[in-house]
């Protein structure tokens, strides 16, 4: 099935340190269940469920000058009931990653990912098993320094999906740093 739509809003705080080539990062946000959302099976862009979810990652630049970039990005989400099946799903593991390189002062290009894993059971998709699924495709990421505004557009392709969906999802994420 193919469905086009607007997912769920996430609201995050986040704690940065910045030490030589590395970065560090540790947050607590959650996804709010704005998006449309129905009984599985679905292919609607929003959950239905609130999901607080804790954030810990690093960057390391390879080169001095920064150009180039390494991320790995680990997420664990509490899953709430689902407003449109009172089912609770699993809680969940999402390793996040990016290779990138910097090609003017504003503009990154790279390679990104991600490999989800339900750590918990739940009832999903009409199945009670442990779903997984692991993701690749391209980011462009700009830069607006002056405001400290942030805007990336991804491209993921899923694949190795077990007892779950699998597709195809563009991502556009706007950041304001504070």
């Amino acid at each position: 099935s193919d469905t086009f739509g607007i997912g769920d809003v996430f609201a995050e705080g986040t704690l940065s340190w910045h030490i030589q080539r590395f970065d560090f990062s540790f947050g607590a946000g959650f996804w709010a269940p704005t998006g449309n959302s129905s009984a599985p099976p679905t292919t609607d862009a929003g959950a239905g469920y609130w999901t607080p979810m804790l954030t810990a990652g690093v960057t390391w630049y390879i080169d001095s000058e920064k150009t180039w970039s390494v991320s790995a990005l680990n997420r664990y989400e509490f899953n709430t009931e689902q407003r449109d099946t009172d089912i609770t799903p699993g809680q969940a593991y999402t390793l996040e990653w990016g290779i990138a390189k910097s090609v003017t002062k504003t503009i990154d290009l790279g390679v990104v990912g991600y490999y989800q894993h339900q750590t918990t059971g739940g009832n999903v998709n009409g199945t009670s098993g442990h779903d997984r699924v692991a993701a690749v495709g391209p980011e462009v990421s700009v830069a607006f320094p002056k405001p400290m505004f942030f805007v990336s557009l991804r491209y993921l392709y899923e694949f190795m999906a077990e007892d779950r969906a699998q597709g195809q999802t563009f991502a556009l994420t706007l950041t304001k740093r504070f």
